[in-house]
């Protein structure tokens, strides 16, 4: 396989992931919002679910951590495309801002207990 090939291969997989990422928070929340519009469309006591909804919000750091290690391997994969002297090119794929391996920390972040 060719090296540009390849590279275009493993930033299609990458952007798909990153939007499935994101189309799973949006879901996520809209859950969240349901679940509690739902008890209150149905008049029930707010006790009802509650264990639901704290299994839902505890998700979402959790998810943020996800989101972070795959922005990490973005840029890990970008500085390896720039080293094997590669392009990937995307098919209606998504511009970087720009500055965009300026932004936010090189690892992921850790959760610290407070």
């Amino acid at each position: 396989m060719e090296r540009n090939e390849a590279a275009t291969r493993v930033a299609e997989a990458l952007i798909s992931t990153e939007r499935a990422l994101d189309d799973a928070f949006g879901r996520m929340a809209g859950l969240l919002g349901t679940v509690t519009q739902t008890r209150q469309d149905a008049n029930w006591s707010i006790l009802v679910g509650q264990d639901a909804v704290n299994e839902i919000a505890a998700a979402l750091p959790e998810m943020t951590i996800v989101r972070d290690r795959i922005i990490a391997a973005h840029r890990r994969l970008d500085r390896w495309q720039k080293r094997m002297g590669v392009e990937a090119e995307m098919q209606g794929g998504v511009d970087k801002p720009p500055g965009a391996q300026a932004l936010g920390p090189e690892e992921p972040q850790r959760l610290r207990v407070a």
